[in-house]
């Protein structure tokens, strides 16, 4: 199974992912060393320019595909619809430029005739991050509610790769979405 994990540049996709790995391992009782449970740093990142692929165990013998692509290969994104059984939206729920154009992206993915009964996951990441925009009006800005009701299969989360909220709930995302593809 694999999902595609799309968005803005700088939406924190590959630390998302380095998260979700990193989530993985402390579920499967990997011990840590003794500086990362006393600091709880982000793992540092570059911007993807091209792809990062990384496997998730979500269940017994089922492992997910995430294939992240770079904001910059926008244009592109589409070539890759069709391989995908789910998306994940990452944008960045501090920066209301990048919200705005999140909603031109998800206009795109969702009005793409191939994606009609793809699953799709909008990550509003971040959150740590003191903004004069509170929640319901990122919300409003992406035009959620519209989405909602226009693509049934659509759901949101908010989300910090910092203090790992939502994390839990983005893995039960993709335990849900493999029971789903059976």
């Amino acid at each position: 199974m694999s999902v595609l994990m799309i968005g803005p540049s700088n939406s924190g996709k590959s630390t998302l992912l380095k998260v979700l790995s990193s989530h993985q391992d402390t579920n499967a009782s990997v011990k840590k060393t003794t500086a990362e449970k006393q600091f709880n740093e982000l793992p540092p990142t570059i911007p993807t320019v091209g792809t990062n692929i990384l496997g998730i165990n979500v269940g017994k013998k089922c492992v997910v595909e995430l294939r992240e692509l770079g904001g910059s290969m926008a244009p592109i994104w589409e070539s890759y619809y069709s391989q995908s059984d789910g998306f994940i939206f990452v944008v960045d729920a501090s920066n209301t430029q990048q919200i705005s154009s999140g909603y031109a992206f998800l206009k795109d993915i969702t009005s793409d005739t191939q994606n009609t009964n793809t699953p799709i996951l909008v990550l509003f990441n971040k959150i740590d991050i003191p903004t004069m925009t509170n929640v319901n009006e990122y919300r409003e800005l992406m035009q959620l509610e519209h989405f909602m009701k226009t693509v049934s299969s659509l759901s949101y989360l908010d989300t910090s790769c910092k203090d790992k909220s939502g994390i839990e709930d983005v893995c039960k995302w993709l335990r849900c979405l493999k029971d789903v593809k059976r």
